[in-house]
């Protein structure tokens, strides 16, 4: 029981975060908007601006990406992590821990991704 519970959970995270990136990619001129209004910093008079403040549209596109990729690698370590889980879930100990493993980075991720969002 205590297996099929940390399987679902991870499953679920990974479905959450599946949710994220798909809101991501489905609102990516909003994402590259908040991205460039970010980098731009335009709440600093131009004169006092800080060097990193900026129009570029290379820098934009690399915050996006940043974006997208912190949503799609921890989103597929869950998956896959979890996939693994589920044929694991009759093993012995020491299989069942070494395949829930990526699993546990995929939702270590994601919970850093809440802080850094």
């Amino acid at each position: 029981m205590v297996r099929w519970s940390k399987i679902l959970l991870i499953l679920l995270v990974a479905l959450w975060g599946l949710f994220g990136l798909l809101g991501n990619l489905m609102k990516l001129d909003v994402a590259w908007a908040m991205v460039q209004a970010t980098t731009a910093m335009p709440g600093i008079d131009p004169a006092n601006a800080p060097p990193r403040a900026n129009q570029s549209a290379v820098v934009a596109a690399l915050g996006v990406a940043l974006i997208v990729a912190g949503k799609f690698i921890p989103t597929l370590m869950c998956g896959w992590g979890g996939l693994r889980m589920l044929a694991a879930r009759h093993v012995n100990d020491e299989d069942w821990h070494r395949a829930k493993s990526l699993a546990v980075a995929g939702c270590a991720l994601t919970v850093a991704t809440l802080f850094l969002d």
